[in-house]
């Protein structure tokens, strides 16, 4: 099309899922497709559609995000081969792929108005950091014949160490949901299914607790049936959020640090989901289809509580159509930070085969409404945790 937008007209057939397009210096466009093999292909075409010419070399492979090389016909993508050489030193499976766990060129820093961010993005599916200190809880895929694992470790994934191995439940889903206490001593985490979609009648899972070496683990929800899941220390670690099934629906309960005093802090029809304690006010970060209950997709919502833990207002702050999920509050409680589709899915979609569809990383500062996306690429962005600079500490 043209630069106002006018004048659009197709080049390729819509079946063949065309993404990355780019002109190349002589006129052609260079993209990804995938092909009969259902792999990705790097083709070339004249701006009318004529002179298809697939330029990547083996079908059975995989090729994509092509862009333009430093000189006439020459590009550059990646793809699956030929197979690299592993790198040296610590080197371990990750998420989908094998390779080293954190991104190369991290950290990326980001402006926010009071502050600068460095971003480490972590390949492991689930990795929590440390708000004390440059560690991480993650976990590994594991097939449901295996025992269930988790693992401490550099941010960089070495010097890692295994802390859990429990025998594998029915229906047991990976650790999705994880914090670590303000102090960095404990882990609450959630064993058993919190795959999603939710179906609250066939789930059973419970709320644990342990050391950061994995020492005095602990059921904290043992005489609760169906879900208990998704749990977060408020700041002085006495109190914990959860989400239950309990009662017929996904709802938010609190109890106290070592299971008891169980209290229901939402109640109605909508499923509450992924819930973060601020760790400096009575305040609970948590995302909800409550203004839609027939809906899918879930918003991001702020829960007040007075000194005696009783819910009070239930705000909405955010308000697009997309995605959200996975809210964590910065260790001063100033700012939230959670997973969006609100800037669109870029590229995923077409080419992750089970995309969550979260899109990027924004942050909401809490005393005025600031929004800041903090992420901008064809990947998803998943659960993002903070560490406290050595200042704070």
């Amino acid at each position: 099309m043209d630069a106002n937008g006018s004048n659009q007209h197709p080049v390729t057939e819509p079946q063949t899922g065309a993404v990355s397009p780019e002109f190349l210096p002589d006129g052609r466009i260079i993209y990804a497709r995938n092909n009969k093999q259902n792999r990705q292909e790097i083709v070339t075409v004249n701006q009318d559609g004529s002179g298809e010419r697939i330029e990547s070399d083996d079908p059975t492979e995989s090729y994509w995000g092509p862009t333009h090389g430093p000189s006439k016909g020459i590009f550059v993508a990646y793809g699956t081969a030929p197979a690299a050489p592993e790198p040296p030193g610590e080197y371990h499976r990750t998420f989908l792929s094998n390779g080293p766990a954190l991104v190369a060129g991290a950290p990326f820093k980001r402006k926010l108005p009071d502050r600068e961010v460095e971003l480490y993005p972590i390949r492991y599916f689930v990795a929590i950091l440390n708000p004390q200190a440059d560690l991480i809880v993650h976990t590994e895929p594991s097939a449901p014949s295996k025992p269930v694992e988790l693992y401490t470790s550099k941010i960089d994934g070495s010097q890692r160490h295994k802390i859990l191995d429990l025998e594998p439940m029915p229906a047991q889903g990976i650790f999705s949901a994880m914090n670590w206490s303000r102090d960095g001593q404990w882990i609450v985490f959630t064993r058993g299914h919190t795959d999603l979609p939710l179906q609250i009648d066939k789930m059973e899972a419970d709320v644990w607790k342990m050391r950061a070496d994995g020492s005095e683990a602990q059921n904290l929800t043992l005489s609760s049936p169906g879900f208990d899941g998704y749990p977060s220390f408020s700041g002085d670690g006495k109190q914990i959020v959860f989400v239950s099934g309990r009662s017929g629906s996904l709802d938010l309960y609190l109890m106290k640090g070592d299971g008891s005093n169980v209290r229901r802090l939402t109640n109605d029809h909508a499923i509450d989901l992924f819930p973060s304690f601020s760790p400096t006010a009575n305040q609970i970060a948590f995302v909800s289809n409550r203004d839609n209950p027939k809906s899918q997709i879930f918003d991001v919502y702020l829960l007040d509580l007075d000194v005696n833990g009783t819910p009070g207002e239930i705000r909405r702050i955010a308000h697009d159509e997309g995605q959200h999920g996975h809210t964590q509050f910065s260790y001063d409680g100033k700012w939230l930070i959670f997973a969006s589709e609100a800037g669109g899915i870029s590229e995923e979609q077409p080419l992750a085969t089970a995309a969550q569809l979260y899109g990027e990383l924004y942050v909401y500062r809490t005393s005025d409404g600031t929004m800041i996306r903090l992420t901008d690429n064809k990947w998803e962005e998943g659960m993002a945790s903070w560490e406290a600079p050595l200042a704070a500490k």
